[in-house]
């Protein structure tokens, strides 16, 4: 019996049908776009928020690189001073031993123990 009242109503209101149709598909769209523009506004804000993000950390990465290049100045002098004191230093064990091998006095003042105070003095040790 329900089946009947139900295409009772079909047939009596069948011209309304696509009409309500198509008002429920009008006020589907309408939420959809409304929850689009909402969803559009949180994007826009999310990429403003990123972009001044972007900018703070590009800043910041320009200084790590001005550092670095400084860093990068500062290790190849240390490492020419390096190179000199080791050339300096060649150079000085070089005439010692040239001189131990040539001179008697140079030889047996190699030879001598080196005191405590003067050792400790040139290892940086204080008393």
């Amino acid at each position: 019996m329900e089946i009947a009242v139900i295409l009772a109503a079909i047939r009596k209101y069948w011209a309304a049908i696509p009409i309500l149709g198509l008002a429920a598909f009008a006020i589907y769209q309408h939420v959809e776009g409304v929850k689009q523009a909402a969803d559009l506004k949180v994007a826009l804000a999310n990429a403003t928020t990123l972009t001044a993000t972007n900018k703070s950390q590009a800043a910041a990465l320009d200084a790590v690189k001005a550092q670095r290049i400084d860093n990068d100045a500062i290790a190849t002098a240390v490492a020419a001073k390096l190179t000199g004191n080791t050339t300096k230093e060649t150079v000085i064990k070089t005439t010692i031993q040239k001189a131990i091998a040539n001179d008697p006095k140079v030889a047996a003042w190699a030879d001598a123990p080196v005191p405590d105070s003067v050792r400790a003095a040139l290892s940086g040790a204080q008393k």
